[in-house]
């Protein structure tokens, strides 16, 4: 009868180890990452040095620039939803919302980016982004 309490009381000991472990396990470090490429909307020519931003809920955001192929590639992000925004002077800033990021793969997007002209822009912003003032 005493082997028979013993044996029941290191299961559930065990039972309970194994249970509270699990419970307190570090959150997964898996990252992932957001790549894709930057065009202009009426050419279809990639786009350079546009400047890309992941920025999560919380407003942690990661930034890097494309390349001369109009690439980018977000490394290291944790798993979750993003918004990207992307900027390059003479063009529309664009945002991508609820992009999903996981970690068996990495998310591609692509981008077309729309050229700013007189005709997109009122006479006093065109002023105001050159500083141009009588």
């Amino acid at each position: 009868m005493k082997k028979l309490l013993i044996a029941a009381i290191f299961t559930l000991g065990a039972q309970l180890s194994f249970a509270s472990a699990g419970n307190n396990a570090a959150p997964s470090s898996t990252t992932t990452c957001v790549s894709g490429t930057v065009v202009d909307a009426s050419t279809k020519k990639p786009l350079a040095d546009v400047t890309v931003i992941a920025v999560t809920a919380n407003s942690k955001s990661e930034v890097v620039t494309t390349n001369a192929q109009g690439q980018f590639k977000i490394s290291s992000l944790a798993q979750g939803t993003y918004t990207i925004k992307l900027s390059k002077d003479d063009y529309k800033n664009q945002e991508k919302k609820d992009v999903v990021v996981k970690p068996e793969n990495s998310t591609k997007i692509t981008v077309e980016m729309v050229a700013e002209t007189l005709e997109t822009n009122s006479h006093r912003s065109w002023w105001d982004k050159y500083d141009l003032y009588l």
